[in-house]
């Protein structure tokens, strides 16, 4: 891994946790936190929950692979990702986006590196709570498939043989967002709700099964070990009047 001292150090970063909200808030929350570290805020660690179940597409996918109807029916509702990246039920997860200048050290050279420099927090924290995770190689090749749990890609982990964490990243205008999903509990079979969709495994382990106390502390972790990997100090904050709107 990079050496800490090649990161700028004791960096000031918002840290900012969102109620339970519609997956259409949460993207658009997202952007505008991209148009505030544009405009001179410091760079964003944002936790979030979804109000319902929620299947977001990338951003370069088509909503005509979506059986909306199947959607409706189960009360799920669909928004696009300003991310590229493949689809993935938001259920039972733990939500993160990064913002920062693209000029960061964390996220100099190639999408993959950076990847494995924004992740790696998180390998770190299931790890210390004895989660016996995979991470795939940092170098490798991406592979395509409309389901993000069917593959996986460099630098995403999983447990046992299925794919427990999953980031999307996107580059506009001279600002990185990166955001991701960690799938706390059993996934749900979503071939119903896409066409066509690659399988991925459903059965095994889930990170609640290592989890005796909940979820409780877990957002604490990973921010610990944030705070170390990017050298970042974090000010615990909410969204500002203009950003809530």
């Amino acid at each position: 891994p990079t050496a800490l001292h090649d990161y700028h150090p004791s960096i000031r970063w918002r840290l900012i946790h969102t109620p339970p909200a519609p997956g259409s808030w949460n993207m658009a929350v997202d952007e505008v936190l991209m148009e505030s570290v544009r405009n001179g805020s410091s760079p964003i660690l944002r936790f979030y929950d979804w109000e319902q179940s929620c299947l977001s597409i990338g951003y370069f996918q088509t909503f005509a692979q979506v059986n909306a109807a199947k959607c409706k029916q189960q009360s799920i509702e669909v928004v696009r990702r300003l991310t590229g990246g493949n689809a993935l039920l938001h259920k039972d997860c733990l939500t993160y986006s990064v913002i920062l200048p693209k000029q960061s050290a964390l996220v100099r050279g190639g999408v993959v590196q950076s990847f494995h420099r924004l992740t790696r927090p998180f390998s770190m924290a299931l790890n210390d709570l004895g989660i016996p995770i995979n991470s795939a190689p940092e170098s490798g090749t991406a592979i395509s498939s409309f389901d993000c749990l069917a593959t996986l890609n460099p630098s995403e982990i999983s447990l046992g043989a299925r794919k427990i964490f999953g980031s999307a990243q996107t580059r506009r205008r001279g600002v990185v967002l990166q955001h991701g999903s960690l799938i706390l509990g059993r996934p749900t079979d979503i071939s119903e709700l896409t066409t066509p969709r690659v399988a991925g495994p459903l059965k095994g382990p889930t990170v609640l099964d290592f989890l005796p106390d909940g979820t409780s502390g877990l957002h604490e972790i990973i921010t610990s070990h944030c705070s170390s990997v990017w050298s970042a100090r974090f000010d615990v904050e909410v969204l500002s009047t203009s950003e809530k709107h």
